[in-house]
């Protein structure tokens, strides 16, 4: 009769010491230098040289929330959150950066008219890029034509002139206008016409209380109770001025 052996099992991880242990004494707040051991599309992980991995978020890697790190790059990270007993580290290497906007405040000053790249498009707006420092464009701020987006009017790689209208380094924000270099093509419409002239133009938006109306350069309105037909987007209206006021044209049928 055979007999089976008995088997011993043996654990190397068990006979190493504890990467965790050796870490206990790090507490919020404490810089300490790693080295990139893995990258997701949520951030990335870094290793302190024992074995211990820390995470590292896409949103703390940098001020403009881009993964521009490598495997093995080492690098700083402020410590966030630490619990050795659950293994759980968070670090931030955004923290030991300097703010964009104290960046940009150095060299700029509010008024200051700057050319600039589009990088990307937002719900809100556009980054623009200026000397390496991305800006915010918002919509509103783009063209004197309402409800025109950023995506409306530029592409990715377009080169514009901007106007900085906002900086707040300790908020880390820096806010430009493309319509403050912009001649304002309301007073231009103001010069050409006055109330009481014909002009025609393509319904643009249509809203419970009436219309806009595309006439080039700039839009007006029609409230409802001065349109005498109904009309979709993209149809010709003609009709008469009756209110020219700044940026504010109605027209009537």
């Amino acid at each position: 009769m055979l007999v089976d052996p008995v088997r011993r099992i043996f654990s190397i991880k068990k006979a190493l010491p504890n990467p965790w242990e050796e870490i206990k004494d790090l507490n919020k707040g404490d810089v300490v230098k790693v080295s990139v051991s893995h990258i997701t599309d949520y951030g990335a992980f870094v290793d302190l040289g024992n074995g211990a991995e820390g995470f590292l978020h896409i949103s703390e890697i940098n001020w403009d929330g881009m993964n521009d790190l490598t495997l093995g790059q080492e690098i700083d990270v402020e410590i966030v959150e630490i619990n050795t007993d659950e293994e759980k580290l968070r670090v931030s290497r955004k923290n030991l950066l300097d703010k964009p906007a104290e960046e940009f405040s150095k060299k700029y000053k509010k008024g200051d008219i700057l050319k600039g790249v589009v990088t990307k498009f937002i719900n809100v707006g556009a980054f623009v890029e200026i000397d390496g420092i991305s800006v915010l464009l918002p919509n509103k701020f783009v063209s004197f034509k309402k409800g025109e987006k950023a995506s409306d009017v530029l592409n990715i790689g377009d080169e514009i002139e901007v106007k900085v209208i906002t900086i707040e380094p300790e908020n880390n924000k820096v806010i430009v206008s493309r319509k403050d270099v912009l001649s304002n093509p309301y007073e231009e419409f103001a010069k050409n016409y006055q109330i009481g002239d014909n002009v025609k133009g393509k319904v643009k938006h249509i809203t419970d209380f009436g219309s806009f109306v595309d006439l080039g350069d700039v839009e007006a309105l029609v409230r409802k109770e001065d349109m005498k037909n109904e009309y979709n987007v993209g149809d010709e209206f003609q009709g008469k001025i009756i209110e020219l006021n700044g940026d504010k044209i109605k027209l009537a049928e």
